[in-house]
């Protein structure tokens, strides 16, 4: 578990949505075959100099491959800039 944060700047933590354990068909797909997720939940925002256009608790979609790593529970610090968009 990584320690309380705060992201600094224009930076947004979310958490990355478990990738799917099988297929819509029902295939059961094996850890090397599933993807990184690109849904997450938006857990905290920085204190930046403007106002961010995501809140605390939205769904968002990530670049695939966007965002550094913190830990391995999913905790991604990325910039607001590489949020596509917001899933309503």
């Amino acid at each position: 578990m990584i320690p309380p944060l705060q992201p600094l700047g224009q930076r947004v933590l979310v958490k990355r949505a478990t990738p799917p354990k099988q297929t819509a068909g029902g295939l059961h797909l094996p850890d090397q075959a599933a993807e990184q997720e690109q849904r997450a939940q938006v857990i905290a925002l920085g204190k930046g100099g403007k106002d961010f256009a995501v809140a605390v608790g939205d769904i968002v979609m990530l670049a695939k491959y966007q965002g550094t790593p913190l830990g391995n529970e999913g905790n991604y610090i990325v910039p607001e800039c590489d949020i596509l968009c917001i899933l309503k």
